[in-house]
């Protein structure tokens, strides 16, 4: 029972962790940034190439990937997204270069919300688990006694 209580414990951790990450994403998707201070492909680079510099930090967009544990359970593994930022055409943006091009993070609300929805599941059926098991210990116990 220990080694499933610790199985569900981390499950819940890399499900509360997932979700915050997407969290962070949805809430800084519409974060611009000059072109020139993210990574992107060498053809948008020089597509929309920005002759200014700029030293504010960047928001870069993250992924979660659930990783088996030797001896149960999973560790969330938050990775920056690749490419963590697209070019759009934005003149209005104050950090627009000369050609009105930004850089966004690479967000998609859809995958986001889709994932927040299964990391919402995976922490609920783990809290459903971290429930049973605590019943059942309790009902052990009682019947010792």
């Amino acid at each position: 029972m220990i080694i499933s209580s610790r199985a569900s414990i981390s499950a819940l951790d890399a499900a509360s962790k997932d979700l915050s990450v997407r969290a962070s994403n949805i809430t800084n998707q519409r974060t611009s940034t000059p072109v020139d201070t993210v990574e992107i492909s060498a053809a948008a680079q020089a597509a929309a190439a920005n002759t200014e510099d700029s030293d504010e930090s960047v928001f870069r967009p993250s992924q979660v990937s659930n990783v088996s544990v030797a001896g149960g359970g999973v560790q969330a593994v938050v990775r920056e997204k690749a490419p963590s930022h697209h070019i759009a055409h934005n003149p209005d943006d104050p950090k627009a270069n000369t050609d009105g091009m930004v850089a966004l993070p690479n967000v998609k609300i859809v995958d986001e919300l889709i994932g927040m929805s299964q990391a919402r599941t995976m922490f609920e059926a783990n809290l459903a688990m971290v429930r049973a098991e605590d019943e059942m210990a309790g009902t052990l116990l009682d019947s010792r006694f």
